[in-house]
């Protein structure tokens, strides 16, 4: 399960927050 660790990097990355 390493693609899960890519997905919150994006996250962080994306202004979601």
């Amino acid at each position: 399960g390493s693609k899960t660790q890519r997905w919150r990097v994006i996250i962080r990355n994306l202004p979601f927050k």
